[in-house]
């Protein structure tokens, strides 16, 4: 089995251990971006969540005065989601080229981890947030995602 081990650290990379000539040359991936993609899909979350509960208070009230904070989440959620889908679209494996933040259908690697159930871009997503690193959905390969160190 051919398997990469990239570490990537802020705005640079550093490999590991290459095991396929094909990564020799490849682009290196943002490490600061993955990390703000993954945070941009928690507050989106969390928007979500704050606006089913202010349209569910809104609904069960009757009030009209929810109006601007439904507006005001929607047009946030908004923003933020089209945000992480231009980085989504940015970032890519270094191994085969493929978006490692957007799931398409198709064959996915043996690898690839789901994590409580949920869609492997899901799962990639907690799991760059919990342990630093995910396997590419697409060719298994593993990327260690560390925050770059301010000196």
């Amino acid at each position: 089995m051919r398997f990469t081990r990239v570490v990537i650290r802020g705005m640079g990379v550093g490999v590991h251990e290459i095991d396929t000539m094909k990564d020799i040359g490849r682009r290196p991936i943002n490490g600061s971006l993955i990390l703000v993609a993954c945070y941009l899909v928690v507050l989106s979350w969390a928007e979500l969540l704050g606006l089913i509960a202010v349209m569910t208070v809104g609904f069960a009230t009757h009030s009209q005065a929810l109006t601007t904070p439904v507006i005001a989440l929607l047009g946030t959620l908004i923003v933020t989601a089209a945000i992480y889908v231009g980085i989504a679209l940015i970032v890519r494996c270094s191994s085969c080229g493929r978006r490692m933040l957007i799931e398409a259908p198709g064959f996915k690697h043996p690898t690839a981890k789901k994590v409580f159930g949920l869609d492997l871009w899901a799962s990639s997503i907690i799991s760059i947030l919990r342990n630093g690193h995910l396997n590419c959905m697409y060719c298994g390969a593993e990327h260690i995602v560390q925050r770059s160190s301010r000196r």
